[in-house]
């Protein structure tokens, strides 16, 4: 009886440590998951050799075990419990990518080495450059059409996983540097250096505008904003195929 007693002292303490090792890991936010967005600054000199550039690179890994990564362009990724494998045009159509999780800190085998990446804040991973729930081919509403004449080129363009437009006419055909949501959970995308912004509204949100336009309901469609003041023009498009 008496050592029975004591087993039971002893499996109690361990019990008590092991939550208490739980708390602690809890309390400094390092999570056993790498789900997230993490990112880090990438910096190049420009061909002139004169000026340092800086680009945001970028890795989203969602539960389901894909996502996206962000550098010189952006491709969708799988991911598993050792490599993120990039989803890329070559004989293979994939590449491995060895990575590590340290707390915050995501730490992957690139091309160049070793790079760390910090984990964004929040949970909103449109907000923090993840634009997955919206790829695919877009085309121009008729009233889009219409408001151009039928003469005006408004070719379809494909939107890519970190928000790049690509093949529209005067479009920057590269990701937003600011990405807000909007109270009808809209999401804008600006440019620092551009007269150019585009709003993303996702299936079921529609703007006041929009109310009335039947090619927009239940759909994912995008506004697009070329210039400013009283020489910006608008144009609308919806997503029909999606990739």
């Amino acid at each position: 009886m008496k050592k029975r007693a004591i087993g039971l002292l002893v499996l109690t303490i361990m019990l008590m440590g092991c939550s208490g090792a739980k708390d602690t890991a809890s309390a400094g936010n390092v999570s056993s998951e790498p789900y997230g967005v993490y990112a880090r600054i990438n910096q190049e000199e420009n061909f002139a050799g004169q000026d340092v550039l800086e680009e945001e690179f970028l890795y989203s890994l969602h539960e389901d075990g894909t996502g996206l990564v962000r550098c010189h362009d952006d491709f969708a990724i799988e991911w598993d419990d050792k490599n993120i494998y990039w989803l890329v045009p070559s004989p293979e159509g994939r590449e491995a990518h060895e990575y590590k999780l340290e707390g915050n800190v995501l730490k992957v085998h690139d091309a160049d080495g070793w790079n760390e990446y910090t984990k964004k804040p929040g949970d909103d991973i449109v907000q923090n450059g993840d634009m997955t729930e919206f790829v695919g081919m877009y085309t121009a509403t008729e009233e889009t059409i219409s408001a151009y004449g039928k003469e005006q080129m408004l070719p379809d363009f494909r939107f890519s996983w970190a928000g790049n437009i690509a093949n529209g006419v005067n479009h920057i055909q590269t990701w937003p540097d600011k990405v807000t949501k909007n109270k009808d959970g809209s999401y804008l995308c600006e440019y620092d250096d551009y007269d150019f912004e585009y709003t993303v509204y996702p299936e079921g949100v529609v703007d006041k505008k929009d109310k009335d336009n039947a090619e927009l309901k239940d759909k994912v469609y995008i506004r697009v904003v070329n210039g400013k003041g009283d020489e910006a023009k608008e144009t609308v498009y919806y997503r029909y195929a999606n990739f």
